[in-house]
């Protein structure tokens, strides 16, 4: 049998996929995009593909969820508070949720209410500190690195703008990233930790945000089924579910 090449791309995923996760591992389930979590927000359903070519920019399993109202978070205004603790299990699985637009006061034109959250936030495979790297998600040059944790990644050809959150920032220094850095994609840029403004003050996973060249200015969108469509190039196609 003579294999075309999408195919054969596919047969070639799906083994990796079997490789990389094991037979027992619950195969991948995401909810569409701007599918939040009920009464946390308008969420942003954007299906636009904003980059096709991208490595995902965690190195392994990773689980996008709400680190506000999920377990461990502190919900908002009092509302929605979970209980447990970040490394409940229940945050360790399938399906996705989309967690742009998410109830916060930042602004944002993208989202329905002109305010919300301006990332996706990722959850590493496991809830353990630098246990995970971060991958450059593309050619580029590294912008912006700062003692905060947060490095903005510029696409090659000047396009778009990704920016990580929330790095240990002992691994960014160790790889002796700065501004101006030229980066690889798939290079590896730092791990994944929980420091804020500094401080160990979040929760462990990785907000990654979005800024696509519009004119003269950057306007943010909402990469999470950019994210989607990475994750399935390294771990096979996955199903959408609906509510």
């Amino acid at each position: 049998m003579c294999l075309v090449d999408a195919e054969r791309d596919q047969l070639t995923a799906t083994l990796q996929r079997i490789k990389a996760r094991g037979a027992l591992t619950p195969s991948f389930r995401y909810y569409g995009a701007g599918d939040l979590l009920p009464g946390t927000g308008n969420g942003s359903a954007d299906t636009t593909i904003y980059a096709s070519h991208i490595v995902f920019p965690i190195d392994g399993e990773a689980y996008a969820n709400s680190q506000v109202f999920g377990y461990g978070g502190g919900g908002w205004a009092g509302q929605h508070i979970a209980g447990g603790t970040e490394c409940d299990p229940r945050n360790y699985q399938y399906p996705w949720r989309d967690t742009f637009c998410e109830i916060r006061e930042w602004q944002n034109g993208a989202c329905p209410d002109g305010k919300g959250a301006q990332g996706v936030a990722l959850r590493p495979g496991v809830c353990k500190d630098r246990q995970s790297r971060l991958l450059a998600v593309e050619d580029g040059i590294l912008t912006k690195v700062t003692p905060y944790t947060q490095i903005e990644l510029t696409s090659a050809d000047g396009q778009r703008r990704w920016t990580y959150l929330h790095g240990h920032p002992d691994d960014i220094t160790s790889l002796g990233l700065q501004v101006g850095s030229s980066v690889k994609k798939g290079d590896p840029i730092g791990t994944v930790s929980k420091y804020m403004l500094g401080t160990r003050s979040t929760t462990y996973h990785l907000h990654i945000q979005l800024r696509v060249k519009d004119g003269e200015t950057w306007r943010i969108v909402n990469p999470y089924l950019t994210l989607v469509r990475a994750y399935e190039r390294r771990f096979g196609v996955g199903a959408l579910v609906a509510d």
